[in-house]
């Protein structure tokens, strides 16, 4: 199965990922800064975390900083939008 999905600079690229996988590991990431609200990571830091690629990692951040979960600092650290 192929989806449509958003890559850097907002083109449109073709994956073969599930979005269902991609929409459960989005869930999974959000729980894991929901559970620490202290926790605070860069986009490698997190990728091994959680055992993703970091493109994948890349764009799971990306996607919780588009809807305002997440932000990342000026010097790349990725923590709640709300801390």
């Amino acid at each position: 199965m192929t989806a449509t999905v958003i890559g850097r600079g907002g083109a449109l690229i073709e994956s073969k990922e599930d979005p269902m996988d991609f929409e459960a590991i989005v869930r999974r990431v959000r729980a894991e800064f929901l559970e620490m609200p202290g926790l605070s990571l860069t986009v490698p830091q997190a990728g091994r975390l959680w055992g993703l690629d970091q493109d994948i990692c890349q764009r799971v951040i990306g996607a919780l900083i588009g809807s305002s979960f997440l932000r990342c600092t000026a010097g790349g650290i990725i923590t709640r939008a709300d801390a």
